[in-house]
């Protein structure tokens, strides 16, 4: 299989996760089955954190990671070293601002926590003031959220789709780049 191959085969194994994710909370959301949303929306941004990361590699080095993917095996660095979903997360924060909250926050809904009883245990709450601030300032600048409402589960449930659909829209953006070979800058790594 030639290296552009791999890439198409990659794409269109995230495409399909995507498509699938995308159907799901079309599904769920109506349902008000907020909880399974955000854990599919942080599925999402896993897909789109990890185009991210290969959009920032050489061509050997994206191969390397992609046959890795295809072998069931765990990212990692040429020296073995784990290439962690928080450093991933970290390159993406610095180009898109808002990916690190939303990562921390959906992690709360895919692991058992307290986020699933949301009514009695408000996972906004246990958010540092600044990230709080900073959900608020991304909720507001990509879905007009009211800067004067409190940051509560209650106030965002009705823009959990809005969020989805925002990183759907990014992430095929990102596959749409790597199907076409693009590299991006380096010095975020």
């Amino acid at each position: 299989m030639t290296n552009n191959n791999q890439i198409i085969e990659f794409c269109e194994l995230v495409e399909k996760r995507s498509e699938e994710n995308k159907s799901a909370v079309e599904l769920l959301f109506p349902q008000e089955m907020y909880g399974q949303v955000i854990s599919i929306l942080r599925q999402e941004l896993d897909s789109m954190v990890r185009c991210i990361y290969l959009l920032h590699q050489d061509q050997t080095e994206r191969i390397r990671l992609i046959n890795r993917t295809f072998n069931g095996e765990r990212w990692r660095e040429e020296n073995n070293r784990l290439i962690t979903d928080r450093k991933m997360v970290d390159l993406s924060n610095e180009l898109k601002g808002w990916t690190n909250s939303v990562y921390k926050f959906g992690c709360g809904f895919i692991h058992l926590s307290n986020y699933h009883n949301p009514e009695n245990n408000d996972p906004f709450q246990d958010l540092p003031a600044i990230e709080r601030q900073n959900i608020k300032q991304f909720m507001n600048g990509y879905h007009q959220f009211d800067l004067d409402e409190d940051l509560n589960f209650s106030n965002v449930k009705p823009y959990l789709h809005k969020v989805f659909i925002k990183i759907y829209d990014n992430l095929k953006c990102y596959v749409n780049d790597l199907k076409e070979d693009k590299n991006y800058p380096q010095k975020w790594l």
